[in-house]
């Protein structure tokens, strides 16, 4: 009975705290990498403009140097599992 009480305890009270201390920190990470993937998608767009250039072959202008459309994620809805 008294794990049953303690695991409770932890649930009630400690269980929000962390899943919001943590969710920041997940938030954090993701947003750092996908500033550091577009950065890197950047250099190497622009380090594939001057080897083409080099190299006198032409761009095609075809060629999008667009980043897809951004989504926003949206969060998991609370008590889902999976």
């Amino acid at each position: 009975m008294l794990l049953t009480l303690d695991v409770f305890f932890w649930q009630t009270q400690c269980q929000p705290h962390i899943t919001e201390a943590a969710k920041s920190s997940v938030e954090g990470i993701c947003r750092k990498m996908h500033t550091l993937s577009c950065e890197y998608a950047q250099k190497v767009r622009e380090k594939n403009s001057d080897i083409l250039r080099e190299a006198g072959i032409p761009e095609d202008p075809s060629r999008s140097d667009q980043v897809p459309q951004q989504r926003k994620v949206r969060p998991r809805k609370e008590g889902r599992k999976g």
